[in-house]
């Protein structure tokens, strides 16, 4: 639904601000769109979008995804009959922030030029937990692990400037779009250990450094992954 607001409020800008176009659906065929308007037009797209974005926000709020803070929340499982397989999970003191709290950096609708550039970023993405296990038994094998602490994700931002096209009965579509995502960092302070053994140092490298590197020495292909992706459902 608050897709289909977006596309509609572009459409409206969008005719209101091509003279042929407007004069079709407009009363007074002779009045001409003038630059007011079209600042107008465009403030009144980014409205919509901010009003979306924020909807999102809400959405995941009122899904119970930001912020999380669980106490204590376990699961068991065995295999019926035999004990070939079982296995038994916990966590305690868990907390989730950051999830819903989106920034638009900036943010421009061109009526005239049919294109929408705008930068999002999700400052913070926070998960703890004060500990979380995990034991059980496959074959004979008896297998155990556990982690704490906590990571973040800072900084990040997706940048977006799509190009549309607009027509009374193909309605709105995108002619072409640029997407540059960025990851700020992660800061990763976790206690792991499997089967008795501290993998924490390696673990806290592997999320703190190898993992935004490699984002970043393949941020053209990642780019042009989400391109393709939006493209596709769009």
């Amino acid at each position: 639904m608050k897709i289909f607001l977006f596309a509609y409020a572009i459409f409206l800008a969008g005719v209101n601000a091509l003279p042929g176009l407007s004069q079709l659906v407009s009363e007074d065929h002779d009045k001409p769109t003038t630059d007011l308007e079209v600042k107008a037009n465009e403030r009144f797209v980014d409205g919509i979008i901010v009003s979306v974005i924020e909807g999102l926000a809400q959405d995941i709020r009122d899904a119970g995804l930001d912020p999380i803070n669980i106490d204590s929340v376990g699961a068991e499982y065995r295999l019926p009959v035999t004990d070939l397989f079982n296995v038994e999970a916990l966590a305690e003191d868990v907390i989730s922030t950051g999830l819903s709290d989106f920034v638009i950096e900036h943010i421009n609708y061109g009526v005239l030029t049919s294109r929408l550039r705008m930068t999002l970023v999700l400052p913070r993405v926070f998960v703890g937990a004060d500990t979380a296990r995990v034991n059980g038994q496959l074959l004979g094998w008896e297998f155990n692990g556990s982690v704490s602490g906590s990571l973040a994700i800072v900084e990040i931002r997706v940048r977006i400037d799509v190009r549309i096209n607009i027509g009374i009965i193909s309605g709105v579509s995108i002619r072409s779009i640029d997407i540059d995502f960025s990851l700020g960092g992660v800061e990763s302070n976790l206690n792991v250990n499997v089967q008795g053994s501290d993998l924490s140092e390696a673990i806290n490298n592997f999320a703190g450094n190898i993992v935004p590197t490699t984002l970043a020495n393949n941020r053209a292909e990642i780019n042009e992954l989400l391109e393709y992706i939006i493209l596709q459902i769009a």
